[in-house]
């Protein structure tokens, strides 16, 4: 059973999914058990609130540009175009012309280059 554990949380750690998936029932809220709720958190409203006010956004935050040489993998890539761009997967791969992540034939760095110029045609036309 540990073991099970063990791999469950490896495949959670991995895809940063405990946000949305959990090993044990008793953690999750009962109205996901049941169907009830859409969004269900923890936190009081209270402090979802000042959470968001002192977090910084990224329109008000200067950040410099990404460098694309950064970008070793094509899990990094897709996690750069949702922080830059707001793209999920499938959005990043339309913008890369494939169909799936295997189709992909650039280096991870040259297909985000790629999805930059297309976002920033996007929104110049």
């Amino acid at each position: 059973m540990a073991k099970k554990r063990a791999l469950v949380d490896a495949a959670l750690s991995a895809g940063r999914l405990s946000d949305i998936f959990t090993q044990d029932m008793e953690d999750m809220p009962i109205e996901v058990i049941e169907g009830k709720a859409t969004v269900v958190t923890e936190e009081p409203p209270a402090k979802q609130k000042a959470a968001t006010i002192d977090k910084p956004t990224k329109a008000t935050t200067a950040v410099p540009p990404r460098d694309p040489a950064s970008i070793k993998t094509i899990m990094e890539m897709f996690r750069a175009c949702f922080d830059d761009f707001g793209l999920t997967s499938k959005q990043t791969l339309e913008a890369l012309a494939v169909r799936t992540q295997q189709d992909i034939a650039l280096k991870p760095a040259d297909c985000y280059i790629a999805v930059r110029d297309k976002v920033k045609l996007a929104k110049e036309g």
